[in-house]
């Protein structure tokens, strides 16, 4: 495995939070694993962190369970940065004029809502990471949506390129400032403690990061 850069080119806004690397890698890989790896899943079909075999490094550090790949987190600028709001409405005229009855519009199938929802015009996303260029570019060939409520037509990735980097970018990169944090590092992580552009959190550090189970004390790139 080898230096790399990711990069997405995308095709109008971005809903919600762009994914990192590794978890949509393991994503793509998981829908395409060998049935009988896929057996060996927990009894809740759940995967232990770092067991989904994936063409990006990992690298454990002392103290944290799990080993963390080495990608970094997205790297984008937003020439736009702004909040929508994506609303569902029943409308009970139309059916109270067929059949007087009452309609629940405060829950089940009919609840009503509007919910803010976060958008970004973004050119493209870059990830770094060590891996196997050829195999990220399969396993990225077919991905087309990035983000929230792509299927009302936000985050639409229009290419995909992966290429050689000089350097190993996935945990650190350097800056005028000193060692800059790329991705969440645990709090056990001895180099993570002296990088600057990061802030303490709680959360995911591997996937899935949406996983509370899975949850540590760490330090994320602000």
């Amino acid at each position: 495995m080898r230096p790399l850069k990711v990069t997405a080119w995308l095709d109008g806004p971005v809903a919600g939070d762009v994914p990192m690397l590794d978890a949509l890698i393991e994503y793509r890989v998981a829908h395409r694993c060998d049935p009988s790896f896929l057996a060996r899943s927990q009894p809740d079909g759940k995967h232990a962190p770092g067991t989904l075999p994936i063409p990006i490094e990992r690298r454990r550090v002392a103290g944290f369970d799990w080993p963390i790949p080495l990608a970094s987190s997205p790297i984008y600028l937003a020439v736009a940065d702004r909040h929508e709001h994506f609303t569902r409405r029943f409308d009970t005229e139309p059916a109270l004029l067929r059949q007087r009855r009452v309609i629940a519009t405060t829950n089940a199938e009919f609840k009503s809502y509007r919910l803010p929802l976060r958008v970004r015009n973004i050119e493209r996303v870059v990830w770094f990471c060590v891996g196997v260029g050829a195999e990220l570019r399969r396993l990225l060939r077919d991905v087309r949506l990035l983000g929230k409520k792509t299927s009302q037509g936000y985050g639409v990735a229009r290419a995909w390129e992966v290429d050689s980097a000089e350097e190993d970018w996935s945990w650190f990169s350097p800056s005028d400032a000193g060692k800059l944090l790329m991705r969440p590092l645990p709090m056990s992580c001895a180099d993570a403690i002296g990088a600057v552009g990061g802030r303490r959190f709680y959360g995911g550090i591997v996937p899935p990061y949406w996983d509370a189970e899975y949850f540590a004390e760490g330090l994320s790139p602000c």
